[in-house]
Order: C-alpha cells, then sequence, then structure tokens
C-alpha cells in the first residue's frame, strides 16, 4: 500500500474505538505484503474469520500474477476461513481469462469474480 493511501487508512482507524479495534484484532499494516503474509509474522493472525485486501504492483504482469497466485494458494491453505480481495488491472479478455483459468487450477473451492469500470461522464 501506498505510503499515502496508509496514511489516509490510519487516520480513518484513529477515529474508531482502540479498545473495539483491539477486541476486533483489526489492524492495517504498512508492509511488504508478499513477505509478511509468508512469514511467521503473518501466522500470529491467521485465525477465525478475517480479510486479506492485495493491491499489487502488476509491472512485470507475468511476474506478479504468479506471486499473487502463490499468495492465494497459501493463504487457502493456513487461513481457510479469510476472504480474499485481489485487485489486478483491467486486461484484455486473453489475459483476464487466463487469469480465471490459473485461479480455477488453485482449487481452493468457490471464487467470486467482480468487475467493474469508470468511464467520465460527457
Amino acid at each position: 500500500m501506498a505510503a499515502g493511501a496508509y496514511a489516509s487508512l490510519e487516520e480513518s482507524l484513529a477515529s474508531v474505538d482502540h479498545a473495539l479495534l483491539k477486541k476486533l484484532n483489526i489492524a492495517a499494516f504498512c508492509k511488504n505484503s508478499y513477505w509478511w503474509l509468508l512469514s511467521s509474522h503473518g501466522r500470529e493472525i491467521f485465525r477465525g474469520r478475517g480479510l486479506v485486501l492485495v493491491d499489487p504492483p502488476y509491472k512485470p504482469f507475468d511476474k506478479y500474477v504468479a506471486w499473487n497466485l502463490f499468495l492465494l494458494r497459501r493463504l487457502h491453505a493456513e487461513w481457510a476461513s479469510c476472504c480474499i480481495a485481489m485487485w489486478y488491472p483491467l486486461l484484455e479478455p486473453s489475459a483476464t481469462n487466463s487469469l480465471y483459468h490459473r485461479l480455477l487450477d488453485l482449487e481452493v473451492g468457490d471464487v467470486l469474480v467482480v468487475e467493474f469500470g469508470m468511464s467520465s461522464m460527457r
């Protein structure tokens, strides 16, 4: 997550009761997500329900798709009760279909794909 986006997120979380955040185990981290989630540091939170938002860089595309699929498989294996939301850029239809098929090959169960676009109003 970019430092500016993380600062905004921290500011929003600061307005929420600290005791409630602690009780619900809600936290935000500005870390290298691949390293943190795959290391022992991330494993301490892998229990119960959770949400992992993956908003990675996608250049070079093939490299990051491979890392994201590896991360998804690992998270599903170690924290099957979490929901994983993965952002990806608008792709050519063939690249999108390839991504979907590679995701299905992970055999992680049900997958929900939500896509939306924006256009300027003129």
